[in-house]
């Protein structure tokens, strides 16, 4: 498999793909409802700046498991982080993003799997800390050392096999109940 290098990142070509098929995907959408705006995450960006230490975010992505905690606020953030016991695992996605709103329920499955803190943030309610840690991707996945430590393994896009291999390597198995 071929890749290209940007930034003196080594980029496959098929991440190059799923970027243009995302971009072109939104701008067939855009056109197709009427939308106004340039972009189509322009409206929550500005909301989320706006608004970035507050708990009235009710627009983003969110995980229905009791194992995933949803973060929109840098107070939540920080306190999920005070709570966890050990490693944390966090996506960060965007509810626009056809790639994250499918990568949710495997993320889901693996909180229900593996022994780590699983967080979910949207990237637009929470710009500042999604540029924070360079994400640019939707969506990235990050996994934190315990305690309170530096980012241990990225991975930039949907892929499950990457994702769970990193979750394998890093995080023991819940215990079962």
């Amino acid at each position: 498999m071929g890749s290209i290098s940007i930034a003196g990142v080594d980029v496959p070509y098929t991440a190059i793909v799923s970027f243009l098929i995302v971009i072109v995907s939104s701008i067939l959408f855009l056109g197709s409802s009427g939308g106004s705006n340039s972009t189509p995450d322009a409206a929550p960006r500005e909301a989320a700046s706006s608004s970035q230490d507050t708990s009235e975010t009710t627009t983003g992505i969110r995980s229905a498991s009791k194992n995933v905690s949803s973060v929109s606020t840098m107070s939540q953030w920080k306190d999920a982080l005070n709570e966890a016991e050990g490693d944390v695992v966090v996506l960060f996605a965007a509810s626009w993003s056809k790639p994250c709103q499918k990568i949710v329920p495997f993320y889901e499955e693996l909180a229900e799997i593996y022994d780590a803190k699983f967080i979910l943030t949207d990237v637009d309610e929470l710009s500042a800390l999604a540029k924070k840690h360079d994400v640019n991707m939707m969506p990235t996945f990050m996994l934190f050392k315990a305690p309170h430590g530096g980012v241990l393994e990225t991975v930039s896009g949907a892929n499950k096999d990457k994702i769970e291999n990193i979750l394998k390597l890093h995080c023991g198995v819940k215990p079962s109940s």
